[in-house]
């Protein structure tokens, strides 16, 4: 007997692979092995992020900067050697020079010379007090500093503490050198000094880790960017 023909679906039909197959399941017709359009949100995000970064980094970087400058005696002479705001009174070694100075603060004699020279006080420096009493000035100062301006070199050689506020006259002996002079600055209390120098340090540390950081982050953040939009190009080619 034969089968009638037309009755059912072929073999292959059967088989899933006729133009009746049934579609994956969640797919409409026409859309079987699209890929998918890729979100640029994540590569975006990333590079913004590396952006803040490297602009935390610059951030740190101007601290480090105003930092370093405060720790410097920019102010004790001026560009052109010539005694800065800061101090209190100068003159010629040997010499005496008169300042008000404030009740219990400590001061520190500069020694001011060419800066191609060695030079030293032949002698000691005496103050006298509003009162009339004198001491020698033999204290070691709490920051020793050393600055060039102008072609003349100063640095710290003594430091002294004035008990009251008044007027306090200096006898500077002379040096073994002609031109010297002498300057009176305030002196700088210690513990500030090295704090300053601790947070300046850390400070650069923490601009040098985040520059790195964010320069690897911007990077890596733009290169996926890049293979995204690539990958977006493509999917809208195949579609």
């Amino acid at each position: 007997m034969s089968v009638p023909s037309g009755g059912g679906p072929s073999g292959t039909e059967a088989a899933g692979h006729g133009p009746s197959a049934a579609l994956p399941y969640g797919s409409l017709p026409g859309t079987v092995g699209r890929p998918r359009p890729t979100s640029l949100a994540g590569p975006v995000t990333l590079t913004a992020f590396g952006a803040l970064l490297l602009v935390a980094a610059a951030v740190a970087a101007v601290l480090v900067v105003r930092g370093f400058v405060a720790l410097l005696p920019t102010d004790v002479l001026r560009a052109d050697g010539t005694p800065g705001p800061a101090v209190v009174a100068s003159g010629t070694a040997p010499g005496t020079a008169t300042a008000s100075l404030d009740a219990g603060a400590r001061y520190v004699v500069v020694l001011a010379v060419d800066d191609d020279v060695e030079a030293t006080f032949d002698g000691e420096v005496k103050v006298i007090a509003p009162d009339g009493t004198t001491f020698v000035a033999d204290d070691a100062p709490g920051v020793s500093l050393s600055t060039t301006m102008g072609g003349v070199h100063a640095r710290t050689v003594v430091a002294f503490q004035a008990a009251g506020a008044g007027a306090y006259t200096l006898a500077v002996p002379g040096t073994d050198v002609d031109g010297a002079r002498f300057l009176v600055v305030p002196d700088e209390d210690v513990a500030p000094f090295v704090a300053g120098v601790f947070t300046t340090v850390g400070a650069t540390f923490a601009a040098l880790a985040l520059g790195g950081v964010g320069l690897a982050v911007t990077v890596g953040g733009g290169v996926w960017w890049g293979l995204r939009a690539s990958a977006r190009r493509q999917a809208r080619v195949a579609a």
